[in-house]
């Protein structure tokens, strides 16, 4: 929401829009716990947990330096530089980032992935700094090699396949687009209408090896889908015009 209302307030030119985006900052570096160390800090989940979560600390790091970069204040893009700094300290050999510090959270899943893959990416477009964008490639290397079938579908964890789920079908097509790789995100598109597209007109929840979730997730599913296939109509349009 936060990042919705600085991508609105440079579209609409309402600098209000930006000053409520500022406000979601304030809940970020005041009421989220901070676990900091000599190699950056991550932001908890919640005001309620110590959680050491990389997509969740990224994703509040992402909205630091996005307003930092609107608004002219450095000491937000600093902060998330520090949180990005945690993250590609904590970046496996292979270039993959487990869910979590946790014992029991050392997955890799693809969403999630994703989503830390598309904050590096925006952190670096607003700073330049080098690092990230080292972080950012080697983990995109990874994420294409080992996450996806050859298809285009994506899988949900590195060493398996199903469930086939509609969140990870938008975000692969964003995380995609990010990443300069339109052909790769049209083909997730399409394979995700042979997968999910329901005849009544949505994308069902869930593909196992045997049967298919056709629930209607209207945040989950729909949403996501939808976003994901607005961004690579907007993209194509764009390559289009020239």
């Amino acid at each position: 929401v936060g990042q919705a209302l600085v991508n609105a307030s440079h579209v609409l030119k309402d600098s209000g829009l930006l000053e409520q985006a500022r406000s979601a900052c304030d809940f970020i570096l005041q009421d989220l716990r901070r676990t900091e160390t000599s190699e950056g800090i991550c932001f908890s989940y919640s005001p309620l947990d110590q959680a050491v979560v990389h997509n969740a600390s990224l994703l509040g790091a992402r909205l630091l330096a996005s307003v930092g970069d609107a608004t002219g204040d450095p000491s937000l893009i600093e902060i998330a530089l520090s949180a990005a700094s945690f993250t590609a300290a904590h970046q496996r050999a292979d270039g993959a980032w487990a869910y979590g510090s946790a014992g029991h959270q050392q997955w890799v899943d693809h969403f999630h992935t994703g989503f830390i893959l598309e904050c590096l990416h925006d952190i670096h477009r607003m700073t330049g700094e080098a690092w990230v964008r080292s972080a950012f490639t080697r983990g995109l290397s990874y994420y294409i090699k080992h996450l996806f079938l050859e298809c285009g579908a994506p899988k949900y964890y590195e060493r398996q396949v199903y469930p086939l789920d509609a969140h990870s079908y938008g975000q692969a097509i964003l995380t995609l687009l990010r990443s300069r790789m339109p052909v790769r995100a049209r083909r997730v598109a399409i394979q995700a209408t042979r997968d999910l597209w329901h005849p009544q007109g949505y994308f069902c929840y869930r593909r196992t090896r045997y049967y298919r979730n056709q629930i209607n997730y209207l945040r989950w599913s729909q949403a996501w889908m939808f976003r994901g296939f607005a961004a690579l109509a907007s993209y194509q349009l764009r390559d289009i015009q020239g």
